[in-house]
Parts: C-alpha cells; structure tokens; sequence
C-alpha cells in the first residue's frame, strides 16, 4: 500500500522562509530512517512558495493560467514524500515519528495499478 504524507503550507514556507537547522537534521534524519526501513518510495520534496507557481485551470477543452501567489496557505502544500508499506496502521506509525513540534501533515492512499483494472 502506498501512502503520500502531504505538509500543509504555513506562513513561513510561503514567505520562503527557511526553518532552523536543527528541524532540517530532524526531517533529514527522519528521512534516512524512512529509506533504512526500506519504505521509502521518494524522498522529502519541499516545494517552493506558491508566489513562484502557477495553476492550470481547465475548462470546456480550454485552459487558463493563473499565477501564484494563492491566497489560502492553509489549502497549500509545502513538501510531500511517499512510503510504501503493508498496512494503513504502518502509515500511522510512520505519520506518528514525523519530528513536527507543530504543523499538519495530511496522509492519504494513493491508487495503484491493480485499482483499475
């Protein structure tokens, strides 16, 4: 079963601003033990603000772009990793070693291949 554990964005990774170096050992360390258990599908990837993005917004076979930045952060993700384990309960475990003093992590489920068919 894979799982996709999405950050949500705060304030400061939308300002860009860079957490302190003990939390980036903390996530860096949490990282490696992810890739050591062998769960590891990707690694850490943080995004950067959505002043630097844009969306794509489809409509009727047409598209339009609208540039960053967005206004609701608390709609926003600011880094995402995948794992693949055996059971929802290991994503649990897993979700639950993050080393977050405060923030939201949103884990989900994705999809694969035996799905559709």
């Amino acid at each position: 079963m894979r799982f996709i554990f999405l950050v949500k964005a705060t304030e400061d990774s939308e300002a860009a601003v860079m957490p302190e170096q003990k939390f980036i050992d903390e996530i860096q360390a949490y990282a490696a033990q992810l890739v050591q258990a062998g769960v590891a599908v990707s690694g850490i990837e943080v995004l950067r603000p959505s002043s630097q993005g844009f969306r794509v917004a489809y409509e009727d076979g047409n598209f339009s772009m609208i540039e960053g930045p967005f206004v609701e952060s608390k709609e926003l993700i600011a880094a995402y990793w995948q794992i693949e384990v055996a059971s929802k309960d290991e994503a649990i475990a897993w979700a639950k070693r993050v080393p977050f003093a405060n923030g939201l992590v949103e884990v989900r489920q994705t999809y694969g291949n035996p799905d559709f068919s």
